[in-house]
């Protein structure tokens, strides 16, 4: 047999060591634990103007003091740094300028969710009720879905919804074929909040 050599990486919150030791011993030589810190404030404001650019198909830049406030409010946290400009964008405290953007009145005032899932909740309550309806049905299926069992449960789910949701970070095609397509809850905490908002008689 021909040995072929593997990396696995295994990605765990800081508690991991605590519920799963045997997952976080050394094993031989070759075993290594890298404890990731909060994204540095460089790498959080490319992450802004990335996340900015992305959104509204241009390039640009916005102002230092601003992005300085978005990177705080997020702590370090890239998914709700990322998450946290989609939902200023969403809701017009980030407007597009000549140039770039421009933030709306101070940060404080735009009501800002505390914690990644509450500002994911926050997200989706924005959310066009059909857009919201695909989300909170696909939450329902699992991670991961495909367009042919939102139809079975009697949603509608045309690909410019979908294609809206990728757009706005929610959702990733993964796959599929014709009009049926697969595709996969950006993150887990996507598919928990949009399956939390879903009334429990829904569910059933």
């Amino acid at each position: 047999d021909v040995e072929t050599p593997a990396v696995l990486v295994v990605v765990g919150r800081d508690d991991l060591a605590e519920r799963r030791p045997d997952l976080v011993r050394e094993v031989g030589t070759h075993h290594r634990v890298v404890h990731l810190g909060p994204l540095g404030s460089d790498a959080s404001g490319e992450l802004v103007h990335r996340t900015l650019a992305a959104l509204d198909d241009q390039e640009g830049t916005l102002a230092e003091g601003a992005v300085a406030d978005i990177v705080q409010a997020a702590g370090g946290n890239p998914l709700l740094l990322e998450q946290l400009v989609r939902y200023l964008r969403e809701i017009g405290a980030l407007e597009v300028v000549e140039g770039g953007w421009r933030l709306v009145g101070v940060l404080d005032d735009a009501g800002l969710p505390d914690g990644a899932r509450a500002l994911l909740g926050a997200r989706l309550d924005t959310l066009p009720p059909e857009e919201r309806r695909v989300l909170q049905g696909a939450a329902v299926v699992g991670q991961t879905f495909s367009t042919a069992v939102l139809t079975v449960m009697g949603i509608d789910a045309p690909p410019a919804i979908l294609a809206s949701l990728e757009k706005r970070g929610l959702l990733w095609r993964i796959g599929g074929i014709g009009d049926v397509a697969t595709y996969v809850f950006r993150h887990a905490m996507v598919r928990d909040a949009a399956y939390a908002s879903v009334q429990l008689s829904d569910r059933a």
